[in-house]
This record gives C-alpha cells, structure tokens and sequence, in this order.
C-alpha cells in the first residue's frame, strides 16, 4: 500500500466545509429569487466565488481518498469511495429530477427568469460538488 491514504482534514472540519459549500450554492439560488438588479448580481457573484473556493479546499481535503487510484488504496476503502460516489450520484438524480419537473410544470406559462436562474445555480451546484460534499461528510477519520 502508497503512502496515499487517509484524508488530509478531520470529518468535523471537511462536515463545515461541505456544508458551507451547500450553504453557498442556496445563497446563489436564493439571491436569484428573493433579490433583484445589482444587489442580486453582487450575492451571485460572492456566492460562487465561495463555492470555488470551497471546491478547492474540498477537492483538497479529500484529495487522499476522492483521487487516489485504486491500486494505491485498501479495498475498505476503495468500497467506502465506490458507495460514496453511488450515493453521491443517486443524490445528483434526485437534484434533476426535481429541476426537471419544475422546469415541465413551469413551461406552460412561461419560466420567470429568477426561476430559471435558481434552477441553474441548483443543478450547477449539485452538478459540481455533490460527490466531494458527500465524500467530505461520510469518510471517516480513521481511513
């Protein structure tokens, strides 16, 4: 086995950032709906910087298990990665789904751009993060 193993942050620690990472994509979303003109545009604009910097630092702090290949892993942990993903995943699908029905019952009459402009900052965020936020909260600190 590679010296490559284990996550490189504790489980309380990658928990916050994940959840500020979720944090920052309803502030995106909810900024598209509840606010207007350059105010909207300005917490957009802050909120994904903050989900890119939060990205990173995710992307980082799970980087020892999330990136490793499997070669370098022990088959607990390549198990633990594979249901992560799966979960991850199935959590994107949910994320879709609920977009994607918005988006069919909203087509009759028109989508109000907030709207659409929420919709995407959802699917976006789920799109990008989904896998490192469920793997930052579920990998355990003894891996």
């Amino acid at each position: 086995m590679s010296q490559q193993t284990g996550t490189a942050v504790s489980r309380s620690r990658r928990t916050l950032f994940a959840y500020g990472y979720v944090a920052a994509v309803a502030v995106a979303a909810g900024a598209a709906l509840g606010l207007r003109g350059l105010a909207s545009a300005s917490v957009q604009l802050v909120a994904f910087v903050a989900m890119a910097v939060l990205w990173f630092v995710l992307r980082r702090a799970t980087r020892l298990v999330v990136d490793a290949p499997a070669t370098d892993l022990e088959d607990r942990l390549v198990r633990l990665r594979d249901r992560l993903f799966v979960l991850a995943y199935q959590l994107l699908a949910v994320v879709t789904l609920g977009v994607a029905v918005v988006l069919f019952l909203a087509s009759r009459g028109g989508l109000p751009e907030p709207v659409a402009t929420a919709l995407a900052w959802a699917g976006f965020g789920s799109a990008l993060g989904l896998p490192l936020v469920v793997a930052a909260v579920a990998l355990p600190d003894d891996v």
